[in-house]
């Protein structure tokens, strides 16, 4: 019997035809040892006289005695264990034939070459201590730096003497000379990899570019340059769609057949670690992996979903997208996937098992012979025949029975591939296997889309339905709590659960389901793991995430970029910020959870080390392959080819500065007095210091807490001043040793200042009062003096008093009931007033703490809001203590309380503001003015938005902060300004109400109107287009959030100018954060030649800058506005 050859007598054999082999480039030696051999070799072809010899590199270094270069040695490990193969040829120069130099083709050998697995096998066989795979990449990247990978190099004259000019560019190796060899950067190698990719010459490698970006910029190009969708050109992209009534713009044409397209015709993609590569011949392409660093004849390829991710940009219709392919797809019906396992009825007998929520039961089909309809109705449902198409031209018995007969097939309970909320748990049992019994579960063929849309947004999507679609065209079912009943002139039907009974529910073309009822019908037990659970559990065939902003990097507002520069310096400039890691982790559970792309859903872990991984250590075509890979999954036009096809009127962004009020400055001198106290006593060291990373937490709170004091603040007490006060004298009494001031001239100086703050708050007396009320102050003018008496909590000048919310509210009522009554009968007036005032101060101290506790403890719970009103807090806040004062005031006598009205009017009455010989009438009450509030923006947007309403404009304001929400509501309430509230303390059902009712609003008939809405509810996918005017608060750091709340008004469909303020006050932290997202911010985090520092670097700047205890106290003006 013949001798079994080894196995590595099979990989020799593999590598040594040439033909299987993959041509990469050439090296040049030369000083060869000529003198003591030819170097040998047997000739690559049958033709004895060809001029290409096998390269013995064995035989070759043999020859020079050991003492070669380390890239001969490289490439002797890459040739002896069948990484490579290389042929050699002996050239002269003709200009000197005496100057030979020995050129090398290199060959790959390809990991899927024919019979490949006999060299994987003799690799394993050999010691772990050569460590094959890991000194493989090492040397191959030893050598890349002097392969020639271009054309010129590959092919020569014939002849053994060539002109050296046809030889040029040429870089010569030494063969005995020694060359440090030092492992090379990702710089390097990515610059290696391109001229590889290329098929460049060898050039020196010079160092990383100056202007390499960073990975934040980096990954936005990613995504805003993914191309726009390439249509096959076999598809004709029409306009209009049947069944629906809305023309589409072209754009949303090609997205809807591109659409179709990828769910009727199923893609392959490269996996993202595999690049393209031109052989130097141009004789063939191959593939080489960026991460095992192996070379591939065959590419291997991912199977793209039937779906994908619709990112077309905010407010391009992509509900109207959505609904066009569900039409166009009306009667396309699901298929039985391919690699399941199609079990027939007539088969042995299999338990099939029905669900019902989540009891189940097994049902034994009984054994008929079939009738020759029940043969054509199973033979039109397995083999998923569209005969919807024809249902007009069928006969009802027809219709009835292709109806009550779908068609199905059934998975095993117990698989890996397929999840669901009822998969049975492995159980390896032998008596099972044998006796051949299985469960399985029946599904459904069927032509139903399944929409799972935010409860926000599920009465929209029933308007948006009514307006685009053919009425009848779909029989679409409703499941969400708002519905109970069916709805007047109504085709669809309407519900507030899901039917149980599957075959029920494919009787639909399009089911929308609301969020809340999809994660409820998981678990009864309200898993939080619930609603990702069923995402992945999903049986579908085609599936699609409907989302602008699959991640914040997405997010992008256009501005108009032809304004000049000087122009745009006051408009409102949106910077790109967002979480670049985070964003890309999301993009993977959708991409693995959801879509179930593989290897990454069978393979979570891979989507790190073959997505984010390469792209953080910046590793060539990594930032290529992953555009390829969005490229394949998304549907998503770029700006500019929009552009063309649809012209929004112009968005109008622009940034109000404000000068911030006497309150606003107090509130905001007050905070930055505690954080510069905080740093002088704590030297800026150890926990005490606030700017401490232990203590984040805190300064975050605190942080926020004067976003919010650059509306309105009253969380100070008047005894954490008084003791702010304390600590600074205490301080500024320390010496040292030699009997000097313990701390610097500078921090000396922000001690006084604080102090100089703190005191100056504490003499005020609106200050202290709204330190107690929590009371936004209304500065009204021309009202009686009486009605100062009996409501007011402060006094402005002789015109003008100081008035809360509630206190005003109470004097409208007053006014309004009594609008018949004789005013100049002073007495009646008085008696009426003083009688319906002290029913409003005793009702108003009892449901003070309640009212605050509402306004704000949602907000921040740990903000103290006392039990009750005590009888020394009133008293306190109406004396200026003696430490705010620079001389200690004379005691006086301890005067009886009876209660706080009377304190208040107490201090009141020291102001000489009563004047009982004043006149009162009717028309005078009526000229009262509510001339501003202790609130800068407060005043400047009510204003606004009453000019609104008179004009007939609905307008869009979002707030950050409830607390800033409540007195927003307050103050319009007292103006009669008309306004809507959206807000989360409002259920979600009445939230999509409020929306219908602002879209509904006549604003002819009943003037403009405002919806209040919370920032954090600005959702994806709100339409809100008959608002015209936008305002934010508060500048919103987050560009994504922003950018989503604006576009609720900017979007298809607006026909009017939208015009967005943002509110700022003037040397604040609102400035600092509006001065960081402009681009002249952006210039500053460049060095001084244009590069980008780095991130140590830009740390330390952002430290300088935010150290808040260095930027001293702002100027106060009068003490009263």
């Amino acid at each position: 019997m013949a001798h079994e050859r080894s196995t590595f007598q099979k990989a020799i054999e593999i590598t040594n035809e040439l033909r299987k082999l993959i041509p990469i480039g050439t090296l040049n030696f030369y000083d060869l040892p000529l003198n003591d051999s030819d170097l040998g070799g047997l000739s690559v072809e049958q033709d004895p006289d060809s001029l290409w010899k096998w390269f013995d590199i064995d035989f070759f270094i043999y020859i020079c005695k050991g003492k070669v270069c380390q890239v001969l040695s490289y490439l002797q490990f890459l040739i002896d264990f069948q990484f490579m193969k290389a042929t050699f040829r002996i050239v002269s120069f003709k200009e000197d034939s005496s100057v030979k130099i020995c050129k090398v083709r290199l060959y790959g050998v390809p990991l899927d070459i024919q019979g490949g697995r006999y060299i994987q096998e003799w690799r394993a066989s050999t010691p772990k201590s050569y460590n094959i795979d890991k000194n493989y990449q090492r040397y191959l990247d030893s050598i890349l730096p002097y392969i020639d990978f271009s054309n010129r190099g590959w092919l020569l004259d014939d002849g053994k003497v060539i002109p050296l000019e046809h030889l040029l560019p040429l870089v010569l190796l030494r063969c005995k000379e020694t060359i440090k060899q030092e492992d090379l950067s990702i710089e390097e190698f990515n610059f290696h990899v391109e001229r590889w990719t290329n098929n460049s010459t060898v050039v020196p490698y010079k160092g990383p570019s100056s202007n390499s970006s960073s990975f934040s910029k980096r990954i936005r190009d990613i995504y805003n340059e993914v191309p726009s969708p390439v249509v096959n050109h076999n598809i004709q992209v029409h306009t209009s769609i049947t069944g629906v009534t809305s023309t589409l713009y072209p754009f949303q044409a090609r997205s809807v057949a591109k659409m179709l397209e990828k769910e009727t015709i199923p893609g392959r993609a490269l996996v993202p670690n595999l690049i393209s590569v031109k052989c130097p011949d141009g004789s063939q392409e191959y593939y080489f992996d960026l991460k095992t660093k192996c070379i591939f004849e065959s590419p291997e390829l991912l199977s793209l979903p039937r779906g994908g991710i619709l990112a077309e940009n905010m407010g391009l219709g992509k509900t109207l997208i959505s609904l066009s392919l569900i039409s166009a797809s009306k009667y396309e019906v699901s298929k039985i996937p391919s690699d399941l396992l199609i079990h027939n009825s007539e088969e042995s007998e299999i338990p099939e098992y029905e669900f019902k929520g989540n009891f189940s039961k097994p049902v034994k089909e009984k054994m008929n012979v079939k009738s020759l309809v029940e043969i054509c109705s199973d033979i039109i449902g397995q083999d998923s025949i569209p005969w919807k198409h024809h249902i007009n031209n069928l006969p009802q018995s027809v219709i009835a029975t292709l109806t009550n007969n779908p068609g199905y097939f059934r998975i095993p309970l117990d698989n890996d591939e397929f999840v669901s909320p009822y998969s049975q748990r492995k159980r390896h049992s032998l008596r099972r296997v044998e006796r051949g019994v299985f469960n399985f579960r029946k599904l459904y063929l069927c032509s139903t889309t399944l929409v799972i849309v935010p409860d926000n947004l599920f009465i929209q999507w029933n308007e948006e339905t009514n307006k685009h679609l053919e009425p009848g065209y779909l029989k679409i079912l409703f499941i969400s709590n708002y519905y109970k009943m069916k709805q007047p002139d109504s085709c669809n039907t309407y519900s507030d659960f899901i039917p149980l009974e599957p075959t029920i529910l494919i009787q639909y073309d399009l089911i929308l389901l609301s969020r809340t009822i999809f994660a409820r019908s998981v678990d009864n037990d309200s898993n939080p793991l619930a609603s990702s659970f069923l995402a992945r559990s999903l049986f579908a065939e085609r599936k699609w995430a409907v989302t602008g902003t699959p991640t914040s990097g997405l997010t992008r507002l256009y501005m108009d970029e032809l304004e000049q520069h000087q122009a745009r310096k006051s408009k409102y400039v949106v910077k790109n910020s967002f979480n670049e890691k985070a964003d890309l982790q999301k993009l993977g559970i959708i991409i693995g959870n959801f879509l179930k792309l593989e290897p990454f859903a069978s393979q979570p872990k891979l989507w790190n080390s073959q997505i984010i991984q390469p792209l953080l250590a910046n590793y060539y075509g990594s930032e290529l392959l992953f555009s390829n890979l969005l490229h394949s999954i998304m549907v998503r036009h770029n700006p500019r080819d929009v552009e063309q096809d649809l012209e929004l009127p112009p968005l109008h962004h622009d940034a109000v500065f404000l000068e911030p009020s006497y309150h606003n400055i107090m509130s905001i001198n007050l905070f930055t007095a505690v954080l510069a106290v905080n740093a002088v006593t704590s030297e800026r060291t150890d926990v005490d210091y606030m700017f401490h990373p232990s203590n984040r937490s805190q300064l975050r709170k605190l942080i926020t807490n004067l976003q919010r004091a650059t509306f309105y603040w009253t969380g100070f007490k008047q005894e954490d001043v008084e003791t702010l006060i304390k600590i600074c004298l205490s301080s500024l009494k320390k010496k040292t040793q030699s009997g000097i001031s313990k701390y610097s001239g500078r921090d000396t100086e922000l001690l006084e200042k604080s102090i100089a703050v703190a005191q100056l708050a504490l003499r005020n007396l609106q200050w202290r009062t709204s330190s107690l009320l929590h009371e936004m102050n209304y500065y009204v003018s021309n009202l009686p003096d009486i009605f100062m008496r009996t409501y007011g909590i402060g006094v402005a000048n002789d015109k003008v008093g100081v008035y809360g919310a509630p206190h005003l509210t109470s004097i409208q009522e007053f006014f309004f009931k009594n609008r018949f009554i004789d005013y100049t009968n002073v007495e009646r007036v008085t008696e009426l007033l003083e009688e319906k005032s002290k029913e409003f101060w005793k009702k108003y101290w009892q449901e003070n703490v309640k009212r605050n506790a509402e306004r704000f403890n949602k907000q921040d719970p740990n903000q103290d809001v006392e039990s009750r009103i005590k009888e020394g807090a009133i008293e306190n806040s109406m004396d200026i203590p003696d430490i705010a004062l620079s001389t200690p005031k004379k005691s006086r006598p301890k005067k009886e309380f009876s209660s706080p009205k009377e304190e208040l009017e107490r201090e009141v009455g020291h102001l000489n503001y009563h004047n009982h010989n004043e006149t009162v009438s009717y028309d005078k009450i009526r000229r009262a003015k509510v001339l501003g509030t202790a609130s800068a923006k407060l005043s400047y947007l009510v204003s606004r938005l009453l000019d609104h309403q008179e004009t007939k404009i609905k307008s869009l304001v979002f707030f950050e902060f409830e607390d800033s929400a409540y007195y927003l509501t307050e103050a319009l309430d007292i103006l009669g300004i008309n306004y809507i509230l959206y807000a989360t303390s409002i259920t979600p059902a009445q939230r999509a109400k409020n929306l219908v009712e602002f879209a509904n609003h006549d604003v002819e008939v009943d003037g403009g109107l405002s919806l209040i809405m919370d920032l954090r509810l600005a959702a994806h996918g709100l339409t809100i287009l008959s608002a015209t005017r936008v305002y934010f608060i508060s500048p919103v750091w987050s560009q994504s959030i922003e950018a989503q709340a604006i576009k609720r008004a900017h979007r298809i469909g607006q026909t009017k100018d939208v015009y967005v303020e943002t509110l700022i006050l003037k040397g604040t932290l609102e400035e600092e954060i509006y001065k960081r997202r402009t681009n002249d911010v952006e210039q500053e985090q460049l060095g001084p030649n244009g590069e980008e520092t780095n991130e140590e670097e830009q740390n330390g700047r952002d430290k300088r800058r935010f150290v808040i205890d260095d930027t001293g106290m702002q100027d106060t003006r009068s003490e009263l506005e």
